[in-house]
């Protein structure tokens, strides 16, 4: 398997770290709208 470079934020970078980045921006950002989401519910229980 060949490293490839893909042009990512203005820069050349590896595919493989590219792809770690995206998921972990993905997987963060993710966890924010869950947070959400569970916090809403919460309220709407509550009150």
């Amino acid at each position: 398997m060949k490293a490839e470079k893909i042009w990512m934020d203005g820069k050349l970078v590896d595919w493989d770290e590219a792809k770690r980045k995206t998921i972990a921006q993905n997987l963060k950002s993710n966890h924010v709208l869950l947070y959400i989401k569970c916090y809403v519910l919460f309220r709407c229980i509550i009150t």
